[in-house]
């Protein structure tokens, strides 16, 4: 783990809203909407301006149906951050060491993201509370 902060997931109920909220408070610039139909969510990647494209980003996370996990988690919490995502260079192996270590890993396999990174999560309950997601570096696809 090289211990980079990738980006950190704030759920909202308006994509919007919030994306005109950072861009006055700390001048960042969203990237397109996507909507991952599955998941049931919008995600925005909010920018700094003119930043290094390796810059940590923030992750609006905002649900589309209310059948979803993140539709319950809003419900039930409210906005706010979600989870922390963390670079890995072997996602497979932080995997395996982190498990074998009694992390309570959510993925024993790398899952797919919505720019068909490798990704992975460990349970807050392991995290001292936060949902960690593990992202391996350069396995992003536009």
């Amino acid at each position: 783990m090289n211990g980079r902060i990738d980006h950190i997931g704030i759920i909202t109920s308006d994509s919007a809203a919030a994306a005109a909220l950072y861009a006055r408070v700390a001048s960042l610039m969203a990237e397109p909407s996507v909507e991952h139909a599955e998941e049931g969510v919008r995600i925005t990647f909010l920018r700094p301006t003119g930043a290094d494209p390796a810059a940590t980003t923030i992750e609006l996370i905002e649900p589309t149906r209310a059948d979803t996990g993140v539709a319950r988690y809003l419900e039930k919490r409210g906005e706010g951050m979600h989870h922390v995502c963390l670079e890995v260079e072997d996602i497979v192996s932080e995997i395996g060491r982190l498990s074998s270590e009694g992390y309570e890993v959510l993925d024993r396999e790398p899952r797919r993201g919505m720019h068909r990174e490798k990704l992975a999560f460990i349970h807050p309950r392991s995290g001292r509370g936060v949902l960690i997601e593990l992202y391996e570096k350069g396995s992003r696809h536009p």
